[in-house]
């Protein structure tokens, strides 16, 4: 499905429920086993034909699961086409807030070497887009540092967001 965030078109592989969900979530939770089926499932929907730039969690987070999910999944998506630039900056969590208040967070990213994408047309890659605000948080960082952001592609997306479906 795709979904229109603003102006940021974001592809969605599958709605965030059932057996999908339960695989996204072990993932989440560590289990790498999944990340080379979902690449397999991107790239048979979704060809890469730009540099993929993974959506980054907090190094925190990356560290209790062992990896950053959204950085395997784009390597394995789009090998050698990858530049992982983007920070997470420290600041209030979206956990536990409500759509306004997840939307209303901002500048939560940095880029890292920006010349690295800087002219580039670049594709975002995250696990699950649940309002849309980190995935067009990160476009904007793109966008600072000169990158032309194509969109994004995610694993799923929840229903009950209401997001604006184009297709």
């Amino acid at each position: 499905m795709r979904l229109d965030l603003g102006g940021l078109h974001v592809d969605a592989i599958a709605p965030y429920e059932g057996l999908w969900r339960r695989a996204i979530v072990a993932f989440k939770g560590g289990e790498r086993a999944y990340a080379a089926a979902f690449a397999e499932v991107m790239q048979a929907r979704a060809p890469a034909r730009a540099v993929v730039v993974p959506v980054t969690t907090t190094r925190r987070r990356a560290a209790a699961r062992g990896f950053d999910q959204a950085v395997e999944l784009a390597r394995l998506y789009a090998a050698g086409r990858t530049a992982d630039v983007l920070r997470k900056r420290r600041g209030p969590a979206q956990h536990g807030l409500g759509r306004k208040g997840r939307l209303d967070l901002r500048g939560r990213f940095d880029v890292r070497e920006p010349a690295r994408v800087a002219g580039l047309s670049v594709l975002l890659v995250d696990d699950v887009c649940t309002t849309g605000a980190t995935l067009r948080d990160a476009a904007w960082a793109l966008r600072r540092a000169g990158a032309a952001v194509q969109g994004a592609l995610v694993l799923a997306t929840p229903q009950r967001f209401g997001h604006v479906v184009v297709s």
